[in-house]
């Protein structure tokens, strides 16, 4: 059985304060695998909001061994925008 092959991508925004929790130097969002159901071996894209278009960004992404996905930044980069997972 393949999971999350037929499962439509995971997409959710997150503003540029309150979605980032602090850890050490860096910000992070995470998405749990149970929440974007997408397995152990997700795409990651990471877009930030420019005006009322969205522009694709490079970023640290991980995904845990549970396929949980987390996106870092440094605290003074934190923005407004949107994750897909596929």
């Amino acid at each position: 059985e393949i999971i999350g092959e037929d499962i439509p991508n995971y997409s959710t925004t997150f503003n540029s304060t309150s979605d980032w929790t602090a850890n050490g130097s860096f910000y992070e969002i995470t998405v749990n695998q149970a929440i974007h159901l997408k397995g152990v071996d997700p795409v990651i894209q990471v877009f930030e909001t420019i005006g009322s278009d969205y522009e694709k960004v490079e970023l640290v992404a991980i995904v845990a061994t549970n396929g949980n996905v987390t996106i870092q930044t440094v605290s003074n980069l934190r923005f407004n925008g949107k994750i897909v997972i596929s």
